[in-house]
């Protein structure tokens, strides 16, 4: 089976590192990206995660507003809100992340 998702966008807000209780860096940001055709535009939002080195790189490196291309695999979790709904979501867990656009 492949799972491998290659897309372009740019970042909703600024990424968010976080470090697990075991030490691990975690950084967290959402990537936004358009599609024209004749008069109708479709909007998409995907959440994405990126660990580790990726993760801090992330941080560094892009802000909201940021043009980014990003690679990985869809992933779908389940979890338990704050108020014990059971809850799924879909992200990208990226391995790699790259720039792209102008430079600032």
């Amino acid at each position: 089976m492949i799972n491998r998702t290659v897309l372009q966008g740019r970042l909703t807000k600024d990424p968010a590192l976080n470090t697990t209780s075991n030490g691990v860096e975690v950084c967290n940001f959402t990537v936004a990206w358009s599609e024209k055709y004749r008069e109708t535009e479709t909007t998409c939002f995907l959440n994405c995660v990126a660990w580790r080195q990726t993760g801090a790189f992330v941080k560094q490196y892009f802000s909201r507003g940021k043009e980014i291309g990003v690679e990985g695999q869809l992933v779908t979790r389940t979890y338990t809100d704050r108020d014990g709904n059971n809850r799924s979501t879909t992200e990208l867990v990226c391995d790699k992340v790259h720039f792209c656009g102008k430079k600032s």
